[in-house]
């Protein structure tokens, strides 16, 4: 029975942003990237906890534009453990991430955002 499992198939998910730093969420957004705008200057951030039991070892990394290294223009970082984003420089424009978590066996979940800084 173990032999049909599918590991390419598990996938996580994530719930509702909390914590949100600086930012408004944006009305009409479909999806899974959601958008939001920075609500002044100064640093920003999010959290979206895994739904699922995430248990053994496992790491959140942060990417630009979808699977990007974060260009040196930005500073921004994810908690390793708790997967909570931090960005302390943006310059203006429009910009997206993405969060992704993958634990020790390769079962991995991802989400997107949209920043519009103004």
């Amino acid at each position: 029975m173990l032999d049909d499992l599918d590991v390419s198939g598990l996938r996580y998910t994530f719930g509702a942003a909390s914590g949100l730093t600086n930012l408004t969420p944006q009305a009409g957004c479909a999806g899974d990237c959601l958008t939001y705008s920075r609500t002044a200057a100064g640093a920003v951030g999010l959290t979206r906890v895994i739904n699922e039991e995430a248990g053994g070892c496992g790491n959140y990394s942060l990417f630009y534009n979808c699977n990007e290294a974060v260009p040196g223009t930005v500073t921004a970082a994810v908690n390793a453990s708790t997967g909570a984003v931090s960005i302390t420089v943006l310059p203006a424009g429009t910009h997206k991430f993405t969060v992704a978590y993958e634990n020790e066996v390769g079962i991995w979940g991802s989400y997107c955002f949209t920043i519009i800084a103004a």
